[in-house]
């Protein structure tokens, strides 16, 4: 293979592998409570109604808004809400091959592609009806759209950037996504004053960019404080377990991958703070134009990648701490594209330790892109991702309804959560009573004496024996029940 097919080739080849990794068994889970309720709120695409449902929640409304595009234009089944994510999941792969290539070379940009590729949490939440995955990509995007609107302002600052303005689009679309990007965005306006050469019309540019992105979130400005001020959250306060769970979670959920990559993350960092101690300032090239684009230290990309990775952890660490938890896998999953650029570099380091030739170093590089993929895909195997259930199964609850045999049109179907609802209706079934109120047990026995059976199921995790289940069990006889993962199906015969 030629030099100039062998970075397209393998490009396509590692797009191919992540175009199947998010698209292919997009509906094999069931959607969860989360997914419910994103599509819930979705559903009707009425504006006033998303914004009215997200200002009670605590998130901004900008995915709802993205989700209803696509409901409306397809359904609301698993495949089409699953599908923004997808799709962005896909993306996010080239993006950070892009920002890879201009942080540090295509070769970096490659490995950086594989290692996204194969992400564990990057294909758990392209296969999520979450904004998470749509989050990850716009992250990536905004960060390449900033890179080259610094380097446009630090060379030619009188002409009419393009680019500006798509930054500012994108990065008002982010802070309206989740409010981790607007974490992103902010973190990316303190980097910008450091990048640029700091004259006045540099600076000028800069106050531009980010006034007019703050004022397109003033219309949301007081609902996003009201939300800062929730006090009760599922979220438990982080301590130092948590810190390494997500070290363990942003590479892959695997013991030995985990432990390489800090080895090599950090053998990369030193090496790179020694040669730069032993060259002069230089300038970062642009390696798509080879033209001089910002003027400071090698030591540049590293600073910019390890603060990018370390604040947003070290942030929402304190603010859970002294506030409302916030400190979430899913939601520093800002922090991975970082992670895997700096381990992408380590790689490429080695690879210029080991051989100067260009060809090795050609052969070398998609070597290793080649044995990413390949101990991924086996990770996402042994993870059984593709096999077993990973989210709790509504959908098989409800079916099991459908399919047995003593289950007739008249019989009662007592829920202990609304999100069973979806899967209900697309059976063509309803709920009879849906547990919350203090005198759930008696509203049972009224609606026992209606038919001769009636399903009690259970989500949210089904503990062993609930109260209301124990009380049940003695009073009426279980025909037949059945155990999902988190969710539990039981048929109760009305007469003892």
């Amino acid at each position: 293979m030629t030099k100039h097919l062998t970075v397209p080739v393998t490009l396509l080849f590692i797009l191919a592998i992540a175009s199947a990794l998010r698209f292919v068994g997009l509906d094999f889970q069931s959607l969860w409570p989360d997914e419910i309720y994103s599509v819930r709120v979705s559903a009707n695409f009425d504006p006033a109604e998303i914004i009215q449902a997200t200002s009670k929640d605590v998130h901004p409304p900008g995915y709802q808004f993205i989700l209803a595009l696509f409901i409306g234009a397809l359904n609301d089944s698993e495949l089409a809400v699953r599908l923004p994510s997808a799709i962005a999941g896909f993306l996010s792969v080239f993006a950070i091959y892009a920002l890879g290539k201009r942080l540090f070379s295509t070769r970096e940009g490659l490995l950086a592609a594989a290692l996204l590729c194969i992400s564990y949490p990057a294909v758990f939440y392209s296969q999520e009806a979450r904004s998470f995955s749509i989050l990850l990509l716009l992250t990536l995007v905004t960060s390449n759209l900033l890179l080259k609107t610094i380097t446009q302002l630090n060379t030619s600052p009188s002409r009419n950037n393009l680019t500006l303005y798509a930054y500012i689009a994108v990065a008002v679309l982010t802070t309206y996504t989740h409010y981790f990007g607007l974490l992103m965005v902010a973190l990316q306006g303190l980097a910008s004053l450091f990048l640029i050469n700091r004259e006045k019309s540099q600076i000028k540019s800069l106050v531009k960019i980010y006034g007019l992105i703050f004022l397109f979130f003033v219309p949301w400005i007081e609902v996003f404080f009201q939300q800062l001020q929730i006090k009760n959250f599922w979220i438990p306060t982080p301590n130092i377990d948590s810190l390494k769970e997500f070290i363990y979670f942003v590479f892959n959920k695997n013991t030995h991958f985990t432990h390489v990559s800090i080895l090599l993350m950090s053998l990369g960092l030193l090496l790179t703070f020694w040669n730069s101690l032993r060259t002069s300032t230089e300038k970062i090239t642009n390696t798509s134009t080879g033209s001089k684009t910002l003027t400071h230290t090698s030591l540049t990309p590293y600073l910019l990648l390890v603060l990018w990775f370390l604040l947003p952890i070290l942030l929402s660490y304190i603010k859970s701490i002294v506030s409302t938890p916030i400190f979430t896998n899913r939601n520093l999953i800002i922090c991975i594209p970082p992670a895997y650029l700096l381990l992408s570099k380590a790689i490429g380091l080695t690879i210029d330790f080991i051989s100067e030739k260009q060809f090795h170093k050609e052969a070398l590089t998609v070597m290793s892109t080649g044995l990413i993929l390949t101990s991924g895909l086996y990770n996402l195997h042994d993870h059984h991702y593709f096999s077993k259930p990973l989210k709790p199964q509504y959908r098989e609850s409800i079916a099991e309804i459908r399919s047995n045999p003593l289950s007739s049109p008249s019989t009662k179907v007592i829920i202990s959560d609304d999100n069973f609802i979806y899967y209900l209706e697309k059976n063509d079934l309803r709920a009879d009573h849906i547990l919350g109120r203090p005198n759930d047990l008696d509203i049972i026995e009224a609606l026992s004496k209606q038919s001769p059976y009636f399903w009690f199921i259970e989500g949210h995790g089904v503990p062993n024996q609930t109260p209301l289940y124990k009380a049940l069990k003695e009073r009426f006889k279980p025909a037949h029940s059945k155990l999902y993962f988190q969710t539990r199906v039981t048929l109760f015969s009305a007469s003892n």
